[in-house]
């Protein structure tokens, strides 16, 4: 249930940073009133598959790609992997963990 009420809180929150449309009825049934984010980074998405496939539909895509893309790919695969200890931030069980070096140089 939490899932569900996540993923949709999220889709309406992105849809409100989007360039275009009619806006979010964040408050529906309840208000009809219609939202938009003041900073709407995201590119609106052409209607249609054949219009999806033109230079718009690149730009959408590059658009979600840096602004949905990457930080969701920070939460799901880098702060997995982040534990603060006394406001330090480490990186635990990561693949990008590094070893301490047993050579030295004299």
């Amino acid at each position: 249930m939490l899932c569900f009420f996540l993923c949709t809180m999220s889709h309406a929150i992105l849809d409100a940073m989007t360039t275009g449309g009619l806006g979010v009825a964040f408050f529906a049934p309840f208000e009809s009133s219609r939202y938009f984010f003041p900073w709407r980074p995201i590119q609106v998405s052409p209607i249609g598959v054949g219009s999806f496939f033109t230079e718009w539909g690149i730009r959408v895509i590059k658009s979600e790609l840096i602004w949905v893309g990457i930080p969701l790919n920070q939460m799901f695969f880098v702060f997995p992997f982040c534990k603060v200890n006394n406001g330090d931030i480490l990186l635990t069980n990561s693949p990008l963990k590094c070893s301490k070096s047993t050579s030295s140089i004299d």
